[in-house]
Parts: structure tokens; sequence; C-alpha cells
């Protein structure tokens, strides 16, 4: 029993530690994937321009472009934009995050069944043992030590009263019948 708790505790400890982890690196993830975020860190209360993918591929080039004022977007628009299109996300982005969660959680619980498996396991083959009364399961529990114990203890007394009994009968019988 000491050893399916020792395994209970790494199995939470490393289910906590892949949680946090998670919870952890996906706001952070998140918020380094915004371009709402990169943009209004240099925006400031000015203006945002909204390039187009051929202004951007000839900047990379290196090359010069003509801004076209009318594409100029205040902050606060821009901010709107983004937080709109956000909203749009967020449905599928609470469903993963549902998910996120409960695999791991199915994950925990179906290593915590196999853990107590195996403890179930190796306390019904001390159970089979009855004839061994000084064979004790090294790491069970004392109380389940203790109620085997008891058990084998009640066995060995049952046992013990048929035998007396069985003898009992066939001396009967051998003084009924004595041919």
């Amino acid at each position: 029993m000491r050893k399916m708790t020792w395994k209970t505790g790494a199995a939470i400890v490393i289910y906590a530690i892949l949680l946090s982890a998670l919870s952890i690196a996906g706001p952070l993830w998140l918020r380094s994937t915004s371009a709402a975020n990169r943009v209004t860190e240099y925006a400031g209360d000015s203006g945002v321009y909204i390039l187009t993918r051929e202004e951007w591929s000839e900047i990379t080039a290196g090359r010069n472009i003509q801004m076209d004022v009318s594409r100029i977007v205040w902050r606060n628009a821009f901010d709107s934009y983004y937080t709109a299109k956000s909203f749009e996300w967020l449905p599928a982005g609470a469903v993963s995050m549902c998910l996120f969660f409960l695999l791991p959680s199915l994950l925990l619980w179906a290593v915590l069944q196999q853990i107590q498996r195996r403890e179930n396991i190796r306390i019904l083959r001390s159970m089979k043992e009855f004839e061994q009364p000084e064979t004790p399961c090294p790491g069970l529990d004392p109380a389940i030590q203790e109620a085997l114990e008891e058990i084998r203890q009640k066995f060995q007394d049952h046992l013990n009263g048929y035998k007396r009994l069985n003898a009992y009968v066939s001396h009967e019988q051998k003084k009924l019948f004595p041919f």
C-alpha cells in the first residue's frame, strides 16, 4: 500500500506539473502570436498602417513602398477589430481549453485505475496464501495486513475445528462399526 501511495503521489505531482506547464505555456503562446499586441506596443496613441501582402514582401526585400493614407487606422479602431476577431475564436478556444484539461484528467484517471488494479491483485495474491500465516506481504498498509492476518487466523481456526470434527466422527464411526 505504501508503494501505491508513492505511485499515486508521483502521478498526481506529474499531473500537476503538466497542467501547470500547459496553463502557463498556453497564454504565453497566445500572447506572443497575437499580432494586435505586437502592433499596439509600437503604435502608442498614433495610427496603424495596415500592410498588404505585396507591401510586406517589398519591405522585406528592402524596397520602399508608397503609403496610402486612407489605410491608416487609429489604434482604438485597430484594437476593436482584433478584439472582435478574438471573440470569434473564443468558443473554439474554450472548447480546446476544456479538451486541453480533460485529456490529461482522463489520462490521470487511467493511470490511477491501473495502479489501483495492480494493488488489488497484489492483495488478492496475499489472501490466497492462507496456509502460510507467517508470510507477510511487504508494502501493504498495516491495517490491510492486520485484516489479512485476522482472516488467516479465522481460517486456521475453522480448519482446525474441521480437523477435530473429522477426527471425532472417524473415531465414533470406528466405535460403531468395529470391523
